[in-house]
């Protein structure tokens, strides 16, 4: 029995617009464009893919130089990965939810 392995490996570039509002409790709001490009180009994958982002979450002082960061987001591609010219009335998009959460050590550089 064989098996078929495939790679579709892009590189992105993304650009992000956000918001973030308060002191110690932040919540925040980001909107992200995704160009990617394709690493190794084949006949059955579109050469170019763009997404879009949409993330929500929020930021909680811990201490004097920690925050703890959790967020929500959800990537869905606008064109299809799939070449129209091979298959015409195929659509498939790439699309992710990610959870996350971690902690940042601000550097403080005030006197």
């Amino acid at each position: 029995m064989g098996s078929n392995k495939v790679n579709i490996d892009y590189i992105s570039l993304p650009v992000m617009i956000g918001f973030t509002k308060g002191e110690n409790f932040r919540p925040f709001v980001r909107a992200v464009i995704v160009p990617s490009i394709l690493l190794q180009h084949n006949l059955f994958n579109n050469f170019f893919d763009m997404g879009g982002i949409i993330e929500i979450g929020c930021k909680l002082k811990l201490k004097q130089q920690f925050l703890f960061t959790t967020g929500l987001s959800y990537q869905h591609s606008f064109t299809s990965y799939i070449s129209t010219e091979h298959f015409p009335h195929s659509f498939s998009a790439h699309q992710c939810i990610t959870v996350s959460a971690g902690i940042h050590y601000l550097i403080s550089r005030e006197k």
